[in-house]
C-alpha cells in the first residue's frame, strides 16, 4: 500500500493538533506556581529526548510540540526553553522566540548564551535597542563572544 506525502503530512498535522488540544497550549500557560512531582518530570524529560531526536531530524513543526508538552509538565527546565526557543528561530517564529527566551534569562539568568540569542530574535523583529542591550548583557556575563561584540559593532 502506497502512502502519499500529502496524506503522511496531513496525519503529522492531525498529530500535532490532537497534541496540542489534549496538553493545551504549554508556553502560554503560567505553571510556574507548581511544582513538578517525579513522574512529571520523568515523563517530560521523555518529551524532551523525542523533541531533541525531531529537531535532528529536521522536524522541527513536530519537535516544538514536543518541547511545549515537556514545558507543560516541568515548566522550570531551562534547557527544555532554550531548545523551544532555538526550534523558533529556525522556524522564524521571532515573537515566539523572545517570549521563550525571556523565560530561559528568568530560570537562568547566567546564561550568556540566552541573551545572545534573544537579542538575535529582537534584531529579527527590527528592535536595535532591545537586541543591543540583550547582547551587552551576554557580554556582561561572558566577556570573550568575538560574535557578540561584531553584532553590537554593527548595529550601533
Amino acid at each position: 500500500m502506497k502512502v502519499s506525502k500529502r496524506a503522511l503530512y496531513m496525519t503529522g498535522t492531525l498529530l500535532i493538533a490532537g497534541l496540542l488540544l489534549f496538553y493545551g497550549d504549554a508556553v502560554s500557560a503560567d505553571n510556574s506556581s507548581k511544582k513538578a512531582t517525579e513522574k512529571e518530570i520523568q515523563e517530560a524529560m521523555e518529551h524532551y529526548k523525542r523533541a531533541s531526536q525531531l529537531d535532528e531530524e529536521g522536524k522541527v513543526d513536530e519537535a516544538i510540540v514536543e518541547y511545549r508538552i515537556s514545558i507543560k509538565l516541568n515548566p522550570d527546565d531551562p534547557d527544555v526553553h532554550f531548545n523551544l526557543g532555538l526550534a523558533y528561530l529556525k522556524k522564524k517564529q521571532y515573537k515566539e522566540a523572545i517570549t521563550v527566551y525571556k523565560k530561559v534569562v528568568e530560570l537562568s539568568p547566567r546564561d550568556a548564551e540566552a541573551y545572545k540569542l534573544l537579542g538575535i530574535a529582537y534584531i529579527q523583529e527590527g528592535d536595535k535597542k532591545e537586541a543591543l542591550r540583550q547582547w551587552k548583557n551576554s557580554l556582561r556575563i561572558e566577556p570573550n563572544q568575538p560574535d557578540v561584540k561584531e553584532f553590537i559593532k554593527m548595529n550601533e
